[in-house]
C-alpha cells in the first residue's frame, strides 16, 4: 500500500522515517487517494476544513473517514457528495453528537446509504483512561 500524508508540521524527514510520502497540500492527498483518513483537532482554523471544493477533488470511488472531531468535515457537503455519487462512501463522527441514551442523531448523514457514523469516543479507550489517571497522579 502506498500511503500519502499532509500536515502543516509534518516534516519530510518524519515521512521518510516511517515510509510515507509527504504531500505539500491537502488537495494533493484528496486528488490522488482511494481512502482518506482525517486526524486533527477541532479549532476555528480546522472548522469545515473539508467541504464542497475539497470533496470535489476526490475520486468517485474514494472513501473519506473522519477520525478527528465532528465539525472538521462539513456534514452537509459530505452528505451531498455521497448521495450524488461524487464519492463512494464515508465514515464520520457527528458534529452534534447526542448526549443522552436514546437521543436521536440530527445529521444529514444519519440515514444516508454509503455512510457509517459513530460518536466521538477517543477518550474512552484504555490508553486515554490510563493517560488521564497518570496525569491526575502527577498533579497530586
Amino acid at each position: 500500500m502506498h500511503v500519502k500524508a499532509f500536515g502543516r508540521s509534518f516534516k519530510k524527514e518524519e515521512a521518510d522515517d516511517i515510509g510515507v510520502e509527504r504531500c505539500d497540500t491537502i488537495a494533493e492527498v484528496l486528488r490522488s487517494s482511494d481512502f482518506v483518513s482525517i486526524h486533527l483537532p477541532y479549532s476555528e482554523d480546522t472548522s469545515n476544513i473539508i467541504s464542497t471544493p475539497e470533496l470535489a477533488l476526490m475520486k468517485p470511488e474514494a472513501v473519506i473517514i473522519n477520525m478527528a472531531r465532528g465539525g472538521v468535515l462539513d456534514e452537509s457537503a459530505l452528505a451531498a457528495a455521497v448521495a450524488e455519487g461524487r464519492i463512494m462512501g464515508a465514515a464520520d463522527v457527528f458534529e452534534d453528537e447526542p448526549t443522552r441514551l436514546g437521543e436521536e442523531i440530527r445529521s444529514p448523514l444519519a440515514e444516508l446509504k454509503g455512510f457509517q457514523g459513530t460518536h466521538h469516543i477517543g477518550g474512552s479507550t484504555k490508553q486515554a483512561q490510563d493517560a488521564v489517571g497518570e496525569a491526575v497522579l502527577s498533579i497530586l
